[in-house]
């Protein structure tokens, strides 16, 4: 970690099969310009395909992430698919498209402190530990857009996230409003008439 100029540029996988791994299925780690698709990533230990550590210009679409997380040393903790930025590196550019998720252990997908995600036409499922089908904390501009969700109690939770736009999505079939079944966690902050944590 650290050495930039040895991170990887141009991977492209498509049509590939993980399960049961004792981490993750697919881990797109310091990488720039990654596609991952038509691939599947089934009851692996962890998150079913994680976006990592500075890794941009990332493509995740058409592939299925099911039954994931629950085997992990630490406990139950993974989700279907995972885009974070551990080590501070700055990961950013993530497109989420047209994937099947659902039965993980925890939201079908996650974004942790990524910059710049698109979240565009997937299909999730209920999730065994978690009541929403997707959860953004510290994201910095996210579309979310033509996504369904179902047999969740919650569609999205928001924690200290900003710039953010919310269109056409369902619930259960129905039509989701930006107001509703969102919930908002600002860790101290309050949520501002724009949806967005404030400390004002």
């Amino acid at each position: 970690h650290g050495d930039k100029v040895n991170w990887a540029n141009m991977l492209y996988i498509d049509n590939c099969h993980a399960d049961n791994n004792g981490y993750d299925g697919f881990t797109l780690d310091q990488t720039y310009y990654v596609t991952i698709t038509n691939s599947e990533a089934y009851s692996n230990y962890r998150h079913g395909i994680n976006v990592v550590t500075g890794s941009s210009n990332v493509y995740v679409g058409h592939n299925v992430a099911q039954g994931n997380g629950f085997n992990y040393k630490t406990g139950p903790v993974g989700s279907g698919i995972v885009a974070q930025n551990n080590q501070a590196f700055g990961t950013k550019n993530v497109l989420i498209e047209e994937n099947i998720v659902g039965d993980n252990s925890r939201q079908s997908i996650r974004i942790n402190d990524v910059e710049d995600i698109t979240i565009l036409g997937n299909k999730m499922v209920k999730n065994i530990g978690s009541s929403s089908c997707l959860k953004l904390n510290l994201v910095n501009k996210a579309s979310i857009k033509n996504n369904m969700c179902y047999e969740a109690s919650s569609w999205l939770v928001l924690t200290d996230t900003v710039d953010y736009t919310f269109e056409d999505n369902t619930w259960n079939s129905c039509p989701v409003g930006d107001n509703n079944q969102i919930s908002y966690e600002c860790n101290g902050w309050s949520p501002t008439p724009d949806n967005t944590c404030s400390t004002g």
